[in-house]
Protein backbone atom coordinates (compact mmCIF):
# COMPACT_ATOMS: atom_id res chain seq x y z
CA UNK A 1 0.00 0.00 0.00
CA UNK A 2 1.38 3.30 -0.99
CA UNK A 3 2.50 5.73 1.47
CA UNK A 4 -0.24 9.42 1.28
CA UNK A 5 1.61 11.95 0.24
CA UNK A 6 0.97 13.98 3.32
CA UNK A 7 3.96 16.14 5.31
CA UNK A 8 4.11 16.28 8.57
CA UNK A 9 5.37 19.44 10.08
CA UNK A 10 7.08 18.77 13.91
CA UNK A 11 8.25 21.84 15.20
CA UNK A 12 10.89 21.64 18.58
CA UNK A 13 10.75 24.98 19.57
CA UNK A 14 7.38 25.67 21.17
CA UNK A 15 6.12 28.76 19.11
CA UNK A 16 4.71 30.00 22.59
CA UNK A 17 7.99 30.33 23.90
CA UNK A 18 9.84 32.41 20.94
CA UNK A 19 9.70 34.87 18.81
CA UNK A 20 10.88 36.71 15.76
CA UNK A 21 12.42 34.88 12.83
CA UNK A 22 11.97 31.39 14.53
CA UNK A 23 8.44 32.06 15.31
CA UNK A 24 7.41 33.70 11.40
CA UNK A 25 9.10 30.69 10.00
CA UNK A 26 7.43 28.37 11.76
CA UNK A 27 3.70 29.88 11.17
CA UNK A 28 4.32 30.39 7.50
CA UNK A 29 5.71 27.39 7.22
CA UNK A 30 3.06 25.38 8.72
CA UNK A 31 0.15 27.49 6.36
CA UNK A 32 1.96 26.54 3.57
CA UNK A 33 2.15 23.03 4.44
CA UNK A 34 -1.39 22.94 4.76
CA UNK A 35 -2.06 24.86 1.59
CA UNK A 36 -0.08 22.50 -0.65
CA UNK A 37 -0.34 19.03 0.75
CA UNK A 38 -2.89 17.33 3.19
CA UNK A 39 -1.03 18.49 6.58
CA UNK A 40 -0.51 17.86 9.93
CA UNK A 41 1.14 19.92 12.55
CA UNK A 42 2.83 18.66 15.38
CA UNK A 43 3.53 22.05 17.40
CA UNK A 44 3.12 22.94 20.88
CA UNK A 45 4.76 21.88 24.27
CA UNK A 46 5.96 18.71 25.46
CA UNK A 47 2.78 16.81 26.08
CA UNK A 48 0.85 17.85 23.04
CA UNK A 49 3.66 17.56 20.46
CA UNK A 50 3.56 13.83 22.44
CA UNK A 51 0.11 13.27 22.03
CA UNK A 52 -0.05 14.14 18.38
CA UNK A 53 2.91 12.33 17.75
CA UNK A 54 1.42 9.42 18.60
CA UNK A 55 -1.50 10.41 16.57
CA UNK A 56 -0.01 11.06 13.63
CA UNK A 57 -0.81 8.86 10.89
CA UNK A 58 1.88 7.23 7.60
CA UNK A 59 2.96 9.91 5.63
CA UNK A 60 5.66 10.67 2.62
CA UNK A 61 7.52 12.91 4.31
CA UNK A 62 8.48 14.63 8.05
CA UNK A 63 9.70 18.26 7.78
CA UNK A 64 11.16 18.99 11.21
CA UNK A 65 11.99 22.90 12.35
CA UNK A 66 14.92 22.76 15.22
CA UNK A 67 15.82 25.17 17.10
CA UNK A 68 18.76 26.65 18.51
CA UNK A 69 19.25 25.26 21.71
CA UNK A 70 19.80 21.43 22.46
CA UNK A 71 16.99 18.67 21.65
CA UNK A 72 14.98 17.32 24.38
CA UNK A 73 14.40 14.20 25.37
CA UNK A 74 10.59 14.12 24.43
CA UNK A 75 11.59 15.50 21.40
CA UNK A 76 13.58 12.90 20.16
CA UNK A 77 11.19 10.32 21.15
CA UNK A 78 8.73 11.85 19.17
CA UNK A 79 11.27 11.77 16.50
CA UNK A 80 12.00 8.16 16.13
CA UNK A 81 8.20 7.91 16.58
CA UNK A 82 7.98 9.79 13.32
CA UNK A 83 11.17 8.35 11.71
CA UNK A 84 9.35 5.12 11.72
CA UNK A 85 5.79 6.59 10.75
CA UNK A 86 7.47 8.42 7.51
CA UNK A 87 9.02 7.66 4.53
CA UNK A 88 11.28 10.30 4.20
CA UNK A 89 12.49 12.39 7.19
CA UNK A 90 14.13 16.69 6.91
CA UNK A 91 15.49 18.65 9.60
CA UNK A 92 16.25 21.52 9.11
CA UNK A 93 19.28 23.80 10.95
CA UNK A 94 18.87 27.16 11.67
CA UNK A 95 22.24 28.17 12.15
CA UNK A 96 25.79 26.76 13.00
CA UNK A 97 26.42 29.99 15.66
CA UNK A 98 28.48 27.60 17.74
CA UNK A 99 30.54 26.03 14.91
CA UNK A 100 31.91 29.51 13.10
CA UNK A 101 31.74 31.17 16.63
CA UNK A 102 33.32 28.87 19.30
CA UNK A 103 35.06 31.52 20.98
CA UNK A 104 31.81 32.67 22.53
CA UNK A 105 31.55 29.38 24.39
CA UNK A 106 34.37 28.94 26.95
CA UNK A 107 32.27 30.14 30.11
CA UNK A 108 31.43 26.62 31.67
CA UNK A 109 27.79 27.60 31.10
CA UNK A 110 27.96 28.14 27.44
CA UNK A 111 30.32 25.18 26.73
CA UNK A 112 27.33 23.01 28.33
CA UNK A 113 25.12 24.46 25.67
CA UNK A 114 27.81 23.80 22.72
CA UNK A 115 28.46 20.04 23.84
CA UNK A 116 24.29 19.71 24.08
CA UNK A 117 23.82 21.19 21.02
CA UNK A 118 27.12 19.08 18.99
CA UNK A 119 24.95 16.20 20.31
CA UNK A 120 21.75 17.49 19.12
CA UNK A 121 23.21 17.87 15.37
CA UNK A 122 25.12 14.48 15.82
CA UNK A 123 21.45 13.32 16.45
CA UNK A 124 19.98 14.81 13.26
CA UNK A 125 22.76 13.26 11.26
CA UNK A 126 21.54 9.92 11.99
CA UNK A 127 17.65 10.57 11.57
CA UNK A 128 17.57 12.66 8.93
CA UNK A 129 17.76 11.34 5.07
CA UNK A 130 18.04 14.93 4.11
CA UNK A 131 19.45 18.10 5.92
CA UNK A 132 18.13 21.53 5.03
CA UNK A 133 19.95 24.81 6.21
CA UNK A 134 18.99 28.59 4.93
CA UNK A 135 22.10 28.40 2.45
CA UNK A 136 23.83 25.43 0.79
CA UNK A 137 27.04 27.97 1.94
CA UNK A 138 25.95 27.11 5.80
CA UNK A 139 26.04 23.32 4.65
CA UNK A 140 29.02 23.31 3.69
CA UNK A 141 30.21 24.68 7.04
CA UNK A 142 28.52 22.05 8.87
CA UNK A 143 29.45 19.04 6.81
CA UNK A 144 32.53 20.11 7.07
CA UNK A 145 32.50 20.28 10.89
CA UNK A 146 31.22 17.10 11.07
CA UNK A 147 33.01 15.21 8.67
CA UNK A 148 30.14 14.19 6.91
CA UNK A 149 28.54 14.02 3.13
CA UNK A 150 24.94 14.55 3.80
CA UNK A 151 22.53 15.27 1.00
CA UNK A 152 21.68 18.60 2.02
CA UNK A 153 19.20 21.33 0.32
CA UNK A 154 18.84 25.45 0.81
CA UNK A 155 15.50 26.52 2.52
CA UNK A 156 15.89 30.45 2.71
CA UNK A 157 13.42 32.28 4.49
CA UNK A 158 10.43 32.46 2.41
CA UNK A 159 8.49 35.42 1.28
CA UNK A 160 4.98 35.73 1.66
CA UNK A 161 2.48 37.79 -0.48
CA UNK A 162 0.16 40.65 1.01
CA UNK A 163 -2.44 42.31 -0.48
CA UNK A 164 -0.94 46.03 -1.22
CA UNK A 165 3.31 46.01 -1.45
CA UNK A 166 4.73 49.65 -0.18
CA UNK A 167 4.75 51.30 -4.30
CA UNK A 168 5.35 54.65 -3.41
CA UNK A 169 8.79 56.70 -3.60
CA UNK A 170 9.92 58.92 -0.69
CA UNK A 171 9.67 62.15 -1.84
CA UNK A 172 12.99 63.69 -0.95
CA UNK A 173 12.60 67.21 -1.92
CA UNK A 174 10.15 67.66 0.66
CA UNK A 175 10.28 65.64 3.13
CA UNK A 176 13.24 63.76 5.22
CA UNK A 177 13.87 59.83 4.26
CA UNK A 178 13.15 57.30 6.90
CA UNK A 179 15.08 54.34 8.05
CA UNK A 180 14.39 51.48 9.97
CA UNK A 181 16.03 48.75 12.02
CA UNK A 182 13.99 45.95 12.67
CA UNK A 183 14.09 43.03 14.74
CA UNK A 184 16.33 41.59 18.00
CA UNK A 185 19.65 43.22 19.41
CA UNK A 186 21.34 40.49 21.25
CA UNK A 187 23.14 38.80 18.42
CA UNK A 188 26.64 39.91 18.72
CA UNK A 189 26.56 41.50 15.21
CA UNK A 190 23.18 42.60 15.14
CA UNK A 191 24.66 46.03 13.80
CA UNK A 192 22.23 48.39 16.03
CA UNK A 193 25.06 50.16 17.37
CA UNK A 194 26.38 51.22 14.08
CA UNK A 195 22.49 52.17 13.32
CA UNK A 196 22.67 54.64 16.44
CA UNK A 197 26.07 55.90 15.30
CA UNK A 198 24.91 56.59 11.66
CA UNK A 199 21.60 58.39 13.60
CA UNK A 200 23.67 60.54 15.77
CA UNK A 201 25.98 61.70 12.25
CA UNK A 202 22.84 61.88 10.73
CA UNK A 203 19.84 62.73 12.99
CA UNK A 204 19.19 66.33 11.21
CA UNK A 205 19.50 64.63 7.85
CA UNK A 206 17.20 61.78 8.02
CA UNK A 207 14.71 60.32 10.36
CA UNK A 208 15.64 57.24 11.97
CA UNK A 209 12.44 54.45 13.60
CA UNK A 210 13.60 51.51 15.63
CA UNK A 211 10.83 47.99 15.62
CA UNK A 212 12.21 45.84 17.96
CA UNK A 213 10.97 43.92 21.44
CA UNK A 214 14.42 44.59 22.88
CA UNK A 215 14.28 46.61 25.75
CA UNK A 216 16.87 49.68 24.25
CA UNK A 217 15.98 52.61 26.11
CA UNK A 218 18.66 52.55 28.34
CA UNK A 219 20.94 52.33 25.17
CA UNK A 220 19.19 55.44 23.58
CA UNK A 221 19.51 57.62 25.94
CA UNK A 222 23.01 57.14 26.47
CA UNK A 223 23.25 58.05 22.84
CA UNK A 224 20.90 61.02 23.35
CA UNK A 225 18.64 59.71 20.91
CA UNK A 226 15.44 58.82 23.12
CA UNK A 227 13.86 61.86 22.15
CA UNK A 228 14.65 61.26 18.38
CA UNK A 229 14.30 58.45 17.36
CA UNK A 230 10.52 56.39 18.07
CA UNK A 231 10.95 53.16 19.70
CA UNK A 232 8.13 50.77 18.72
CA UNK A 233 7.07 47.00 19.36
CA UNK A 234 4.68 45.52 17.29
CA UNK A 235 3.33 41.78 16.07
CA UNK A 236 4.86 40.49 12.76
CA UNK A 237 1.37 41.04 11.12
CA UNK A 238 1.27 44.95 12.17
CA UNK A 239 4.74 45.73 10.96
CA UNK A 240 3.59 46.49 7.31
CA UNK A 241 0.85 48.55 8.32
CA UNK A 242 3.49 50.24 10.83
CA UNK A 243 5.85 50.97 7.60
CA UNK A 244 2.99 52.05 5.60
CA UNK A 245 1.80 54.72 8.24
CA UNK A 246 5.27 56.12 9.11
CA UNK A 247 6.35 56.31 5.36
CA UNK A 248 9.10 54.55 5.90
CA UNK A 249 11.57 54.46 2.97
CA UNK A 250 14.18 52.04 3.97
CA UNK A 251 14.90 49.13 6.10
CA UNK A 252 18.62 49.79 7.22
CA UNK A 253 20.62 46.54 7.65
CA UNK A 254 23.86 47.26 9.68
CA UNK A 255 25.00 43.89 10.24
CA UNK A 256 28.62 43.94 9.00
CA UNK A 257 30.46 41.72 6.73
CA UNK A 258 31.21 38.61 8.83
CA UNK A 259 32.44 34.50 8.37
CA UNK A 260 28.69 34.13 9.73
CA UNK A 261 26.65 36.84 7.85
CA UNK A 262 28.51 35.76 4.85
CA UNK A 263 26.24 31.95 4.92
CA UNK A 264 22.89 33.58 6.34
CA UNK A 265 20.31 36.49 6.36
CA UNK A 266 17.84 37.23 8.90
CA UNK A 267 13.74 36.85 8.15
CA UNK A 268 13.86 40.12 8.62
CA UNK A 269 15.16 40.65 5.08
CA UNK A 270 12.36 38.15 3.38
CA UNK A 271 9.62 39.81 5.25
CA UNK A 272 10.78 43.34 3.57
CA UNK A 273 11.18 41.98 0.21
CA UNK A 274 7.82 40.48 0.81
CA UNK A 275 6.70 43.83 2.18
CA UNK A 276 8.45 45.63 -1.19
CA UNK A 277 10.75 47.85 1.24
CA UNK A 278 13.98 48.50 -0.57
CA UNK A 279 16.73 47.82 1.95
CA UNK A 280 19.92 49.43 2.31
CA UNK A 281 23.11 46.84 3.19
CA UNK A 282 26.74 45.50 2.80
CA UNK A 283 27.03 43.37 0.34
CA UNK A 284 27.05 39.62 2.62
CA UNK A 285 27.06 36.95 -0.21
CA UNK A 286 23.76 35.47 0.25
CA UNK A 287 21.99 38.67 0.01
CA UNK A 288 24.17 39.29 -3.41
CA UNK A 289 23.05 36.31 -4.49
CA UNK A 290 19.56 36.49 -4.18
CA UNK A 291 18.99 40.22 -4.91
CA UNK A 292 21.37 40.34 -7.97
CA UNK A 293 24.60 42.65 -8.64
CA UNK A 294 22.07 44.74 -10.37
CA UNK A 295 20.48 45.83 -7.12
CA UNK A 296 21.28 49.16 -6.32
CA UNK A 297 20.97 49.96 -2.73
CA UNK A 298 24.04 47.82 -2.11
CA UNK A 299 26.68 50.00 -0.28
CA UNK A 300 30.59 49.78 0.68
CA UNK A 301 30.73 52.10 3.64
CA UNK A 302 27.97 54.30 5.26
CA UNK A 303 28.76 57.48 3.46
CA UNK A 304 27.50 56.06 0.12
CA UNK A 305 23.80 56.49 1.66
CA UNK A 306 23.86 60.18 1.57
CA UNK A 307 24.93 60.35 -1.98
CA UNK A 308 22.82 58.01 -3.23
CA UNK A 309 19.48 59.99 -1.57
CA UNK A 310 21.04 63.22 -2.78
CA UNK A 311 21.63 62.17 -6.41
CA UNK A 312 18.27 63.42 -7.20
CA UNK A 313 18.82 62.51 -10.82
CA UNK A 314 19.25 58.71 -10.21
CA UNK A 315 17.43 58.02 -7.11
CA UNK A 316 14.06 57.84 -8.48
CA UNK A 317 15.15 55.33 -10.90
CA UNK A 318 17.24 52.80 -8.27
CA UNK A 319 13.85 52.96 -5.80
CA UNK A 320 11.49 52.30 -9.08
CA UNK A 321 14.53 49.08 -9.63
CA UNK A 322 14.82 48.06 -6.39
CA UNK A 323 10.95 47.71 -6.01
CA UNK A 324 10.89 45.48 -9.13
CA UNK A 325 13.80 43.27 -8.00
CA UNK A 326 12.01 42.91 -4.77
CA UNK A 327 9.01 41.91 -5.95
CA UNK A 328 10.58 39.50 -8.15
CA UNK A 329 12.48 38.00 -5.60
CA UNK A 330 9.06 37.69 -3.75
CA UNK A 331 7.37 35.67 -6.44
CA UNK A 332 10.45 33.32 -6.81
CA UNK A 333 10.92 32.15 -2.86
CA UNK A 334 7.55 32.03 -1.14
CA UNK A 335 6.87 29.71 1.69
CA UNK A 336 4.64 27.63 -0.91
CA UNK A 337 7.92 27.02 -3.20
CA UNK A 338 10.06 26.00 -0.17
CA UNK A 339 6.98 23.21 0.72
CA UNK A 340 7.02 22.16 -3.21
CA UNK A 341 11.06 22.10 -2.71
CA UNK A 342 10.77 19.84 0.25
CA UNK A 343 8.39 17.74 -1.60
CA UNK A 344 10.35 17.83 -5.06
CA UNK A 345 13.80 16.45 -2.91
CA UNK A 346 11.92 13.93 -0.97
CA UNK A 347 10.92 12.00 -3.76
Amino acid sequence: MSIPSKIILYSVPDIKKVSGGPRTRITKISEAIKKESEGYSIIGNSLTKLKKTLKAPKSAICYVESATNRLKLIDLFCLIILKIKTKYLIVYIRDVYTIIFPQEYRSIRRSITRFFNHITNKIYIQLADKIAFPTIEMSKVFNSHFGINKNSIDLPPGTFFIDEKKTTFPDIASIKPKFLYLGGTNYKYSGINSFLKYAVSHINTFDFNILSQDNLEPLLNKKGLAKSIPLNSVSHDEVFDYINKNNISFLLHPRPLNEYDNITYPIKIMDCISFGLPIISFRHAPLVSMLGNEYPFFIESYEEIKKIIEDKDTFKQKYALSLDILNEVARKNTYQKQVQKIIKYSK
